[in-house]
């Protein structure tokens, strides 16, 4: 690409892409396939807030099609404390998990792995965020949540969540409840069933059967940023809000197969002419500082945040997500750790094809100090 067509594709990411809805991680995408020591920041002993608020939790995204004790132990002595455990099944596939006794059948399997991935956690010091990754009924167009518009699917929702709180109460282990990962809602839906109320309703749900353990809440839009312009307070204890941050999805997932992608190796981070550079995520983040402005003693945690291998200086943007998050107080998992090749840090590039590093990558370089806590 020729610079300036990369300047035209900076202008876009500056504009409408920086605010548009990205697309889910293919499915293509989703499945291609020197440690510092551990943190020094053990698991609470209770889920009372003020142990939540007094540490901070750092870590990384677990793979979505299985994970072994090997991946705790080395998040661990890589120095993060907190693991997403994501439970996915037809992600990016239109109206998947339609079937609910199939659905069920699928939880159940998850979680009785779940019950492996707490006992891995406590054996080395991290926590689990128990990610519902995709909801019953699936999406639709534009990645629209059926269980938005239809209300089985909503009830369905609602009762796996009563299922898991009533199966976990209490365990220590866990972080939090994430109700649903990257919920969409562009569409008007009847009344009850928007993206905030079925979650708040799954969220009341959650707190009848346990009434400890942390709730996560996302935001709309794919969990991104700018929405939190139109959030809502969630009026019962231990909530933790979440959100996702891609942009400018152009830059983050270019060379990807992502539809706002831009081409590979086509944008740098930072650039002075683009505007690219912290302060440019600052303004990104903005909405959010604003909620919790007007909301005392919110906590967020960024589930997902990251920049391709196909993307130049992607080690400069996760340092300057990083050292945003750290000023701001929020806890965070990268996206995502030996997973997809695009994203796994552990990932090169080589004569155009993704290979495993025979070194240290810088952008596993910005990642480990990020975990450490030496990124400002």
């Amino acid at each position: 690409m020729s610079r300036a067509l990369a300047i035209a594709c900076c202008a876009l990411c500056g504009g409408a892409l920086a605010a548009a809805t990205p697309e889910p991680h293919s499915a293509a995408d989703q499945h291609d396939r020197a440690a510092l020591q551990a943190s020094s920041i053990a698991p609470p002993s209770q889920h009372d807030s003020a142990a939540l608020q007094a540490a901070r939790y750092r870590g990384a995204m677990l793979p979505s099609w299985g994970v072994k004790e090997e991946d705790l132990r080395t998040l661990a002595s890589w120095g993060a404390n907190l693991a997403r455990y994501q439970m996915a099944v037809g992600w990016g596939k239109k109206n998947a998990n339609r079937d609910l006794a199939e659905f069920d059948k699928w939880v159940d399997g998850k979680l009785d792995v779940l019950d492996d991935v707490l006992d891995w956690a406590g054996k080395y010091g991290l926590r689990i965020v128990v990610d519902l990754h995709v909801p019953p009924g699936g999406r639709g167009e534009g990645g629209e949540m059926n269980m938005f518009h239809e209300r089985e699917y909503a009830d369905h929702f609602i009762s796996t969540w009563r299922r898991i709180a009533r199966r976990f109460r209490g365990d220590r282990r866990i972080y939090g409840y994430d109700l649903i990962n990257e919920p969409t809602n562009n569409k008007p839906s009847p009344d009850g069933l928007d993206y905030w109320s079925v979650q708040f309703a799954a969220a009341k749900a959650v707190r009848e059967e346990d009434p400890e353990t942390p709730i996560i809440f996302e935001s709309n839009m794919w969990c991104q940023a700018p929405t939190y312009a139109q959030m809502k307070p969630v009026p019962l204890d231990g909530v933790i809000y979440q959100l996702h941050m891609y942009a400018p999805v152009a830059y983050t997932h270019q060379g990807t197969n992502h539809g706002q992608a831009a081409p590979a190796n086509s944008l740098r981070w930072p650039d002075t002419e683009c505007g690219f550079g912290r302060d440019w995520l600052r303004g990104i983040l903005q909405p959010v500082r604003e909620f919790c402005e007007k909301n005392p003693g919110t906590r967020i945690y960024v589930g997902e945040f990251s920049a391709s291998v196909w993307a130049p200086g992607a080690e400069n943007y996760l340092r300057d997500c990083i050292a945003l998050f750290e000023e701001y107080g929020w806890d965070w998992t990268y996206h995502a750790f030996r997973e997809s090749k695009s994203w796994n840090v552990e990932m090169t590039v080589e004569d155009g094809k993704i290979v495993p590093a025979r070194e240290v990558t810088p952008r596993k370089r910005a990642l480990l100090e990020g975990l450490r806590g030496a990124v400002r």
